[in-house]
């Protein structure tokens, strides 16, 4: 500031101002306010700078999400396509025995003198540096000479993606499909429906069958599941039959994993997805059913941190917003869930079997 400025700083807020002067545009956050006044608590000074009218403060979104990402290798486009041209490199690296082993362990894997469009995709370069019989710095070498070509390929979190299983037959017994048609019926009158099915009962079957049918009108389907029962069992059994149109949302995945599934949800690449109660705020847009099962669980409300919420409850509003049937499992429902299913609000099916 001028000499003789109405606003004399102090040495704290010369320092910041100094600092946000030194390059055009430039911008703190408050850890480097922190860091640069060497203080824990610098809010008065901020404050102070605010009320002088000589900083701003703003809010900025930042994109913390990072895709995964192979490093992977294959053959310079100069040694593809003629038997000839390997030939030479081969006699080239005759003297050089670990560039040689690299290279045919390469050829062995990508066999492009079998169909030259192979070597397009690569391999991973992890294959080949961790491999013990194989020195990294001899592929290193041969990338550096332009003999191996490194690049970089995203690929998803969830190979499934790109292997999509067939999907496994199965029957419903004679009670099943008898819970399975009135469940069918009583949508027709009701668009929320509880299904009173005893342990054992199968009612995971049922599930199943509906979510086939609601797919095969074209819509999307949420299948909640209490953080306990939601096991590695239950996702291998749904993959089984839904292969790559399955997503998976758990508060264990990491944020990468969670924001995969948001885009894939997104993108109708996941048609269904079995999930915890935070799978409610997934961004569905064309739901035509959602699953609620052991819909009595109280891990189903959170209190602590906000949002507090009841995903069973937000479930019904979804559903009711969307237009989509929601059905709640349980073999010993909520109070007021029975007690709206007995009022006839709710749709009533019973598996006792």
């Amino acid at each position: 500031l001028a000499e003789g400025s109405p606003y004399p700083l102090d040495e704290k807020e010369a320092r910041i101002v100094e600092n946000l002067r030194s390059e055009d545009g430039k911008a703190l956050t408050f850890t480097e306010v922190g860091d640069l006044l060497s203080v824990a608590s610098f809010h008065k000074v901020i404050k102070s700078l605010m009320q002088k009218d000589i900083i701003f403060l703003f809010e900025q979104m930042s994109d913390k999400y990072s895709p995964k990402v192979l490093k992977k290798v294959r053959l310079a486009h100069q040694f593809v396509g003629s038997t000839s041209t390997v030939e030479q490199l081969f006699e080239q690296l005759a003297s050089k025995p670990k560039q040689l082993d690299v290279l045919l362990k390469y050829l062995q894997r990508v066999p492009v003198h079998h169909n030259e469009h192979l070597n397009h995709a690569g391999l991973e370069k992890a294959a080949l540096t961790s491999s013990p019989h194989l020195s990294p710095s001899a592929v290193n070498t041969l990338i550096k000479n332009g003999i191996l070509e490194q690049f970089d390929q995203i690929v998803s979190r969830f190979p499934l993606d790109e292997n999509p299983l067939a999907q496994m037959p199965f029957q419903l017994n004679e009670a099943q499909l008898t819970a399975h048609d009135e469940v069918m019926a009583q949508f027709e009158e009701k668009n929320i429906v509880l299904l009173h099915g005893v342990t054992g009962s199968g009612k995971t079957e049922i599930y199943i069958d509906l979510i086939r049918k609601a797919l095969e009108g074209g819509g999307q389907v949420l299948y909640l599941l209490p953080e306990i029962a939601l096991t590695a069992q239950i996702v291998t059994r749904l993959i089984r039959v839904f292969g790559s149109r399955l997503g998976v949302y758990h508060s264990k995945f990491s944020d990468n994993e969670r924001v995969e599934v948001w885009n894939g949800v997104l993108s109708g690449r996941f048609q269904v997805v079995v999930g915890v109660r935070s799978a409610v705020f997934l961004p569905f847009d064309n739901l035509s059913l959602l699953i609620v099962d052991e819909e009595h669980e109280s891990s189903y409300k959170q209190y602590d941190p906000a949002p507090r919420y009841n995903a069973r409850e937000v479930a019904l509003m979804i559903g009711n917003f969307q237009g989509a049937k929601v059905l709640l499992g349980s073999a010993t429902p909520a109070v007021e869930t029975y007690y709206q299913a007995r009022l006839g609000r709710y749709g009533l099916v019973t598996l006792s079997k």
